[in-house]
């Protein structure tokens, strides 16, 4: 009976400290997005979040409505490309590059992101992403368009 009020007694301090170090990632986690939001300008990483979390309207052929972050991956060659929504259409993003204006005029300030590469990073993290497999010439088209 000792032994099981020890043990008892020992489970809310695991609890206890399991909860410490939850409150430490999650305030390790905001300080990081408060620091990709001084960089990328007040509101964007709310904004990416916006993205990732977005569905577009149904369409026919599809049991789902298109996630606000696609991403295709060429079946030979395993490369892969995303097409995010964004204020002025959709965006292609591939490793490192985004094909809006304001990923261009971050480059040349030195910040190389913006909201549509972070929501591509989110949206993985957080399991949003929609996925397609496609051939590689159809692969090929989707990058030039």
């Amino acid at each position: 009976e000792a032994g099981a009020a020890a043990a008892t007694a020992a489970g809310p301090r695991e609890s206890e400290a399991a909860r410490r170090r939850r409150a430490a990632a999650e305030e390790r986690a905001q300080a990081a997005l408060l620091g990709l939001d001084a960089a990328l300008g007040a509101g964007q990483v709310d904004k990416a979040l916006a993205v990732c979390r977005s569905k577009g309207a149904w369409r026919p052929g599809y049991s789902t409505p298109a996630a606000g972050v696609r991403e295709f991956v060429a079946t030979a060659a395993r490369r892969r490309c995303w097409h995010v929504r964004g204020d002025g259409g959709t965006y292609l993003c591939v490793e490192g590059f985004c094909s809006c204006r304001s990923f261009v005029s971050r480059v040349t300030a030195q910040v190389p992101l913006c909201k549509h590469l972070l929501a591509v990073r989110l949206a993985q993290e957080l399991d949003l992403v929609q996925t397609t497999e496609v051939k590689d010439e159809h692969f090929a088209q989707l990058l030039m368009t």
